[in-house]
């Protein structure tokens, strides 16, 4: 604007000017005002321009701004909702550890887990639990009645048991060439994969558990009746024993189940940043 300003009154004073020369030097003068002020337009021009691109830098820049703001916050909205949704999963995992350990308690007592050797080498059979406490597993077998600590139990029985009923960390995996996003998939993967395996093992055994609730109430009825017309109904109470222990341990099994799921559920699981 001031190269403008000055070429406004190079023009203004160009008559005076050429009012004190003589023809010859007067156009040779013009000439070289006429020049000045093609290069003071040009370099005005140019300013212009370069105005005009620094005008657009910033309204880009603040157009930016305002993107990676609305994004930043959309990911800080994101972030608190899943904190929020795995502190409740631990919560409701919590809640069902300790659901499951008070239901094994009570259902402990006449449940049959067969045969086990203990972690001294020593071998129990037909073994009928009579009770569990927090830290020792009361039963029956062959040779009389014993009482174990937990960790002498195989480690099957005991998470069968709900002593090992604790989030577990996963498998060590080399992943040292896997970039962020790959490993970050990767997890992503495996936990998909864990859970649906988990589902479809719950599905089956609650379908299992259907059918054996139908053999159980038919037994009770054929039961009912034979003892009604005279009979005894040992061998239908025999089985229907069979069926109501069988039933036992496949609650305490879905139980189990649903333990594993929960925990899945609530695993937390450790991503690396995306650069």
């Amino acid at each position: 604007m001031m190269n403008l300003r000055l070429s406004h009154v190079v023009i203004a004073a160009l008559p005076l000017m050429l009012c004190h020369c003589d023809d010859g030097g007067a156009n040779i003068k013009l000439k070289g005002l006429r020049d000045e002020i093609d290069q003071l337009s040009h370099q005005n021009y140019e300013t212009q321009q370069q105005v005009d691109r620094l005008n657009s830098q910033i309204k880009a820049a603040r157009t930016e701004k305002v993107k990676l703001e609305e994004e930043k916050a959309k990911v800080e909205a994101e972030r608190e909702a899943a904190n929020k949704k795995v502190e409740q999963l631990q919560r409701d995992f919590e809640t069902y550890k300790a659901k499951y350990k008070l239901s094994m308690k009570t259902r402990a007592p006449g449940l049959n887990v067969a045969d086990f050797t203990s972690a001294d080498g020593k071998t129990y059979q037909h073994v009928v639990l009579r009770e569990i406490t927090d830290t020792h597993v009361n039963f029956t077998h062959d040779a009389g009645i014993m009482k174990l600590h937990y960790k002498m139990l195989p480690e099957s029985l005991q998470d069968m048991l709900g002593y090992l009923i604790e989030l577990k960390a996963p498998e060590p995996r080399d992943v040292s060439k896997l970039s962020a996003k790959q490993f970050n998939a990767s997890l992503k993967s495996d936990r998909d994969e864990r859970q649906t395996e988990v589902e479809s093992k719950l599905k089956e055994l609650r379908a299992q558990k259907e059918q054996l609730t139908r053999n159980l109430n038919t037994a009770r009825i054929n039961q009912d009746s034979i003892v009604r017309n005279g009979g005894t109904g040992i061998k239908e109470g025999k089985l229907l024993e069979q069926f109501e222990l069988a039933n036992k341990q496949l609650d305490a099994e879905i139980m189990r189940i649903e333990v594993d799921l929960h925990k899945i559920r609530s695993e937390t699981l450790k991503l690396k940043p995306i650069r």
